[in-house]
């Protein structure tokens, strides 16, 4: 066999194509090439081009400027809290102190972020000094009492909002904020955490909220499941129940949340129900919207809608007491890992810096 024949043995077989086959070959080779052509010329849509890896900003590669506007004195473990995951999430946190307007930090830096935490403090100035900042600004707003019109003109001046209510979320919109998110504070570890307590404050209930034209309704379900135990109140006009024991706002409550067996909330807040999570409280509350974005119900929490359902939830807790030990625990592991103070931090990095 001659060397010629062996090189055509090894070459691979072909099909030769019949005109007609050549032709819609060519056809769709043409309007393939026309079709990319035309793409060329068209304007790209942004919603469908993905960021430039060399300007888009990496949360572990930020920096950022931190400053507190919170008035209140007892607030001054958020402010630490957010500061010391911010440095474990980011290359470098700056912390400022109001006035805003009036510090020359920017002339020594180049942050990535303006990270404004409460309103309290801002002034005017300070406002007109940050709309004229060149990069991405935020606030967390410590609005969960209420909002108002001059919170919302304060909104306007930031990139992203975040707050502490989902109810608030419509209200910014509307004025004119477009990124605005619920994002509540978590609950403090070193206040909020299992302990052991006196007598004096163990309780069958401690119940939070005040009281409606539900509340008639609800106290013959809370009489039969306390069975003339003792109940804590903390909330408006429960002065007349003469069997409850209403305690101000400003109670040690993580105190009164270790000893309680139930806690009852009638008007969901969803703070609240974080700090008892982090007591491993066992908790039942109105069902709301709000709750499902940062608990999980039947889980971590029960949800009611009327008196006989509270009925029907409590008297599963009676008669099966590892649900309540379950409750509670899955409660206890949530604040320390889905809810703390490190994850709500990250939550907050990855949606300002996708809105970048």
């Amino acid at each position: 066999m001659s060397r010629k024949t062996k090189i055509r043995k090894n070459v691979p077989p072909y099909v030769r194509l019949d005109l007609r086959s050549r032709k819609m070959l060519v056809q769709s080779l043409l309007r393939t090439m026309a079709k990319k052509k035309q793409m060329g010329k068209m304007p790209a849509n942004p919603l469908l081009v993905p960021k430039d890896p060399k300007t888009a900003i990496m949360p572990s590669h930020a920096s950022i400027l931190l400053m507190s506007a919170l008035s209140y004195s007892s607030h001054w473990k958020i402010e630490q809290l957010t500061v010391d995951h911010l440095r474990e999430s980011t290359r470098e946190v700056i912390q400022l102190k109001p006035p805003l307007h009036a510090s020359g930090v920017l002339s020594r830096c180049k942050p990535d972020l303006l990270l404004v935490l409460g309103s309290d403090l801002l002034l005017a100035e300070d406002l007109d000094f940050i709309r004229s900042l060149p990069f991405k600004k935020a606030i967390w707003l410590a609005d969960s009492t209420g909002s108002s019109e001059i919170l919302r003109q304060t909104a306007l001046s930031f990139d992203c909002v975040f707050t502490q209510q989902s109810s608030h979320i419509p209200f910014y919109r509307h004025g004119g904020c477009r990124t605005v998110q619920f994002l509540p504070f978590p609950a403090d570890p070193t206040e909020w955490y299992p302990l052991t307590v006196p007598e004096e404050y163990r309780s069958e209930v401690v119940i939070f909220g005040d009281t409606s034209q539900k509340t008639p309704a609800l106290i013959p379900v809370i009489d039969s499941w306390r069975e003339n135990k003792k109940v804590i109140v903390c909330g408006k006009g429960w002065d007349c129940f003469d069997d409850y024991q209403v305690l101000p706002d400003e109670s040690p409550w993580p105190l009164y949340l270790n000893g309680a067996n139930l806690v009852l909330h009638l008007s969901p807040s969803l703070n609240r129900i974080l700090e008892a999570a982090s007591c491993g409280a066992c908790q039942i509350s109105v069902d709301d919207p709000c709750l499902y974005q940062w608990t999980n119900p039947d889980e971590d929490i029960l949800l009611f809608h009327t008196p006989e359902e509270l009925g029907e939830k409590l008297n599963s807790l009676r008669c099966y007491p590892e649900r309540r030990r379950r409750l509670s625990t899955q409660a206890l592991a949530g604040s320390r890992f889905r809810y703390s103070y490190r994850q709500v931090v990250l939550e907050l990095l990855r949606i300002t810096f996708e809105n970048y």
